[in-house]
């Protein structure tokens, strides 16, 4: 009887942290988007304001700041993917993780 009630306490318990871990991704995701969207704003906003001889679009003969721009923010997108991809590994392995804990404590309910 106790290892029922221990059992579905730890179900519960492992049902309520996923929630919770749920929550706090979506609230921090969408912090992350609003800080984007204002520092896509503030860019433009800036960008807008510089002299026609330093804004970094400027083709000047080559288009070599253009180029640089495209090449920086390449950088910036290819490490936010590779962090993504990361965290995205790391999620899966708690969540097998969490299914081989659900299955050990099944068969040990079982016993």
């Amino acid at each position: 009887m106790i290892m029922v009630i221990v059992a579905a306490t730890i179900g519960v318990t492992m049902v309520l942290l996923a929630g919770c871990a749920l929550l706090v991704y979506r609230l921090m995701r969408k912090a992350h988007l609003q800080q984007v969207r204002e520092r896509e704003t503030t860019i433009v906003s800036d960008m807008k304001r510089l002299p026609q001889s330093q804004k970094p679009w400027q083709a000047t003969g080559n288009g070599v700041e253009m180029a640089d721009l495209a090449r920086d923010l390449n950088g910036q997108l290819t490490t936010k993917i590779i962090v993504l991809e990361q965290l995205i590994a790391d999620s899966q392995k708690q969540i097998e993780r969490m299914e081989s804990l659900l299955e050990q404590m099944e068969e040990k309910q079982q016993h």
